[in-house]
């Protein structure tokens, strides 16, 4: 499915384990919206896009401080278990816990949730809002505790 909005990211490491297989690691840099598009004869989509302005940071609300908390608890615990396996997290440093857009996101990329949800929460352009409704399908999914 094509978005309007998206992210630019930059590649940081590519391996080909073998033929067939590529393992691509990417660091998500700045969003964007979709100008125009159009699709090639060949079936490639190309697009002019618009950058967005870096989002500012919104302090996460003390009504919320459960959800970041819960992040970092899961994060602890990971660490715990597994030190080696952070690396593989889209959670990776530097931490922006006072930030809610960035607890928001974090959190997106990490739930069980269809991909097409997790693209509406990030494309939301309040921080706040996106915090919120995390909290929210946190809760529904009974893991904001």
């Amino acid at each position: 499915m094509f978005h309007p909005v998206g992210t630019l990211a930059q590649i940081e490491s590519l391996e080909r384990p073998q033929p067939g297989l590529m393992m691509i690691r990417c660091r998500g840099l700045q969003r964007f919206h979709v100008q125009r598009r159009s699709q090639l004869p060949h079936g490639l989509w190309v697009a002019d896009v618009r950058l967005d302005e870096p989002e500012a940071a919104v302090p996460v609300p003390e009504h919320l401080a459960h959800t970041r908390d819960g992040l970092q608890h899961l994060l602890q615990n990971l660490q715990e278990r597994d030190p080696d396996s952070l690396e593989q997290l889209p959670l990776q440093p530097p931490y922006q816990w006072d930030d809610s857009g960035w607890v928001a996101n974090r959190w997106a990329e990490l739930l069980p949730a269809p991909a097409e949800l997790k693209q509406r929460l990030m494309a939301l352009d309040n921080p706040l809002l996106r915090l919120e409704l995390v909290s929210d399908l946190l809760d529904k999914l009974g893991l904001n505790r």
